[in-house]
């Protein structure tokens, strides 16, 4: 670090825009919703969005209408593919695709465990790239103030 630099390192608390399936997106295409989701540290203040197409979205409320594949009613379906699903609360967290052939014979649906916004492992250190000093992470953006 530079001798005449004072640095002090700010976090900044970003939220993460998760597109289910990534490339693949909310698709019926046998694609393992399960496995994508796995690892993923999803934290409250994040949101979960899909790609339009020919399939919806149900947010479910319980474990036993998720494995039943119970089905709110219709006017709770985000059909667009535009819609941004606000994850505001920790907990777990399941969504269902409404056309019952989708559900069935491709499994799209998808469970996840929304974390609190400071919870999960801390990145390592970042660098600063204007005067070399290291900032620790604490699981969030850092930006380095130098002076």
């Amino acid at each position: 670090r530079h001798p005449r630099h004072r640095c002090a390192c700010h976090p900044l608390v970003l939220a993460t825009q998760w597109t289910v399936g990534d490339d693949s997106g909310w698709t019926n295409n046998d694609y393992d919703y399960n496995a994508w989701a796995q690892g993923k540290v999803v934290r409250v203040g994040d949101k979960f969005n899909y790609q339009e197409g020919n399939r919806n979205v149900f947010k479910l409320t319980s474990a036993t209408d998720f494995q039943a594949c119970n089905i709110p009613p219709a006017n709770g379906a985000l059909t667009s593919g535009h819609d941004v699903i606000p994850l505001n609360t920790p907990g777990v967290k399941w969504y269902i695709c409404g056309i019952s052939q989708h559900r069935a014979k491709f499994n799209q649906k998808l469970k996840i465990t929304v974390v609190d916004a400071a919870a999960g492992p801390a990145p390592p250190p970042t660098s600063c790239g204007h005067c070399g000093c290291s900032c620790p992470g604490h699981g969030l953006i850092t930006r380095c103030m130098c002076s």
